[in-house]
């Protein structure tokens, strides 16, 4: 990570959060924590499709985990690495990069409408939404193959670091 992104990471700060089995999917306690993931060796942020979330959704729900869990993933309600916290109305990635117009077709309808300080992007039903970014739900960081213990290797093949297709 270059030297100019350490400020707004020590701005952003990590908040309380629970690691499930090191897929790079958490429950924080909001949008915030997402730098966190970026602070911890080589990972990368990077907008995954809803193929691929739907993936990880079925490979997390085997995993024990509390109500509020179980209730985020059902709702698939998943901060996205994108928010107008720096300028409202101008989106831009937890990296600085910007929302590319071609990528504005995926907010749902109305959206993003910033009713009440909506200024962090999640997955919502089948597109987009914005939201209050000090909200709990779980956040996605891509992680590079080589970072990968053999647990997570049944997810993510190591030559493509894209998920494997789920058992039949």
């Amino acid at each position: 990570m270059s030297d100019s992104k350490e400020p707004r990471l020590q701005q952003l700060g990590l908040l309380e959060e629970e690691q499930l089995r090191g897929l790079g999917f958490r429950q924080t306690r909001g949008y915030k924590s997402l730098a966190g993931c970026l602070g911890h060796g080589p990972l990368v942020l990077q907008l995954l499709s809803f193929t691929l979330l739907a993936a990880l959704l079925v490979q997390v729900s085997k995993v024990p985990s509390s109500i509020s869990q179980e209730q985020s993933r059902s709702n698939r309600f998943t901060w996205m690495g994108l928010s107008d916290l720096n300028h409202e109305g101008t989106w831009q990635w937890v990296d600085g990069s910007p929302l590319l117009p071609s990528f504005e077709q995926y907010w749902n309808r109305g959206e993003p409408n910033n009713v009440g300080e909506e200024d962090c992007a999640e997955f919502s039903g089948n597109g987009w939404n914005d939201d209050k970014c000090n909200l709990a739900k779980f956040w996605i960081c891509k992680k590079s193959a080589a970072s990968c213990s053999r647990d997570e290797e049944q997810f993510l093949s190591p030559a493509s670091a894209t998920p494997n297709p789920p058992p039949e």
